[in-house]
């Protein structure tokens, strides 16, 4: 699974993860280093905040999964439900979403992962900029949006998949999962949010 690491410095270096073996999150002296991309001055990581450094801004991410996480699972970590209780932690992971980012599905990665909230932020970066590499390659009409549009599509794919939203954005057929749960839900909810209303 990939996933970013914040270094003291500020700066951010790509990693690999192997659910075979156990993390390591050093970064050595002489590794690949990317600059930040803020143009603020560095400030301590504060642990509510996801590390992430990606195409879009720090801010509008936060916000953007803050909104997800509310809708999937009320912000909670540690939930378990959907059809008998395949779908865990604060974005609702399924079998496939977990293998996707290369986590397991056995009981034992399970309870991990349900008590391990910083890897499933990684996970869920992960499988937000796969979805995004998804969408910006076969969707001219997602690669014109602003980043803000596109992380409300991002939303909807977390819900119906990069499948569903390319087929959103094709068509403007709504989803819905198998709650009954409309894809424009997150849309407009991500959309509230950076407008300023309530998620």
């Amino acid at each position: 699974m990939s996933g970013w690491v914040t270094r003291d410095s500020g700066q951010h270096v790509m990693i690999k993860l192997a659910t075979e073996t156990a993390y390591d999150l050093s970064v050595p002296e002489d590794g690949p280093v990317a600059p930040s991309n803020s143009d603020t001055e560095y400030a301590p990581d504060d642990p509510e905040e996801l590390n992430y450094d990606g195409e879009f801004s720090d801010r509008d991410f936060d916000l953007f999964a803050d909104v997800v996480g509310k809708i999937e699972s009320n912000g909670d970590y540690t939930v378990v439900g959907g059809y008998n209780d395949h779908y865990q932690g604060k974005y609702q992971f399924g079998r496939l979403a977990l293998k996707d980012v290369g986590i397991g599905f056995s009981q034992e990665a399970r309870q991990a992962f349900l008590g391990d909230p910083e890897l499933q932020e990684t996970a869920f970066q992960s499988l937000t900029m796969q979805n995004h590499k998804t969408l910006t390659r076969l969707s001219a009409k997602y690669r014109r949006l602003s980043q803000r549009e596109q992380l409300a599509i991002l939303a909807m794919a977390h819900n119906a998949g990069a499948g569903g939203a390319l087929e959103y954005l094709r068509t403007g057929k709504d989803t819905a999962d198998g709650f009954g749960t409309a894809g424009s839900k997150y849309i407009n909810a991500v959309r509230s949010a950076f407008r300023g209303g309530e998620a």
